[in-house]
């Protein structure tokens, strides 16, 4: 198994890059400069140790499809609403208890799957 704990900032010159798949690895965070990869599509880091995302994937433009599911995250950021191409979200099983309006409201208009299971409580409820 792979002992990496974060992707490198250096991976994020990978300008081309359309796919990542992390899963079940041990990766616990994300890099700031992650906007520099306009061209990713794919995001998969499902089962990982993410404790948060960082506000700057709204930088990735092509982004269509993001499974963070099974992490530790505590609060989505509402800069998810924010990525242009995004279509399909899976959140399931973290921690978080709010659900950003802006991202709401792009689930209620279907431009937006989102996949958050039983994990999700909203307090407002």
């Amino acid at each position: 198994g792979t002992k990496i704990t974060k992707i490198p900032a250096w991976l994020c010159q990978l300008n081309r890059l359309e796919v990542m798949i992390c899963d079940e690895s041990p990766v616990c965070s994300l890099p700031s400069v992650i906007d520099n990869l306009s061209k990713l599509r794919h995001l998969s880091m499902k089962g990982c140790k993410l404790p948060f995302l960082p506000p700057q994937i709204q930088g990735c433009a092509s982004l269509s499809f993001l499974d963070v599911s099974g992490n530790q995250i505590n609060v989505i950021p509402a800069q998810l609403a924010s990525c242009p191409s995004l279509r399909e979200l899976r959140l399931a099983n973290n921690n978080f208890h709010h659900v950003p309006d802006a991202l709401k409201q792009k689930v209620v208009s279907r431009a937006l799957s989102v996949d958050i299971e039983v994990s999700y409580h909203d307090s407002n409820t």
